[in-house]
């Protein structure tokens, strides 16, 4: 059984910000975390939560489909377009669960997707920090990270309707 979380983004500063705690945590439970982009700053920081790089033109066969794997996939809201649900990941899996951070502004998608938040321990607040400085962003690391959940993905369902739907 295989764990994967892939992050998808233009920014890798806006990924650590937002989600630099779940990679952590995800990555010290063994989970093989996995940063898409086209950003070729800030590797450091990634390497400091766990995280490994890969460029878009390079999705490996992992990407759409592994059999008896878990996955996450975590990026902004829109990040696919305006849709901002799984219909507009191309080849997630429905059985992959799918996390999007930023500012819900579309009353159409509160209908869909529901919030949920990473609770931080010491250890994942210790990391992003020092990940956030490293990308020269000093700024005080809070408890929680929060995400928008589509539940009608997500490889544990009864997850993606809690509030603090991040388990691992």
């Amino acid at each position: 059984m295989g764990y994967r979380v892939d992050v998808i983004t233009d920014s890798v500063s806006e990924a650590v910000r937002h989600a630099g705690g779940l990679m952590f945590d995800r990555s010290r439970a063994g989970w093989d975390v996995v940063v898409l982009t086209d950003d070729p700053d800030n590797s450091r920081a990634l390497a400091i939560l766990g995280a490994r790089t890969q460029g878009p033109g390079q999705l490996d066969d992992r990407f759409h489909r592994r059999e008896r794997e878990i996955r996450t996939v975590v990026t902004a809201i829109g990040g696919f377009g305006a849709e901002g649900t799984s219909a507009a990941v191309p080849g997630l899996e429905p059985h992959a669960q799918l996390l999007l951070w930023g500012h819900q502004v579309d009353d159409e998608l509160a209908r869909v997707l529901q919030p949920v938040r990473h609770r931080l321990g010491a250890a994942a607040l210790s990391f992003k920090t020092h990940a956030l400085h490293a990308i020269g962003v000093a700024t005080t690391v809070e408890e929680c990270e929060h995400f928008w959940a589509d539940p009608t993905h997500g490889a544990d369902r009864t997850a993606a309707r809690s509030p603090t739907a991040m388990g691992g």
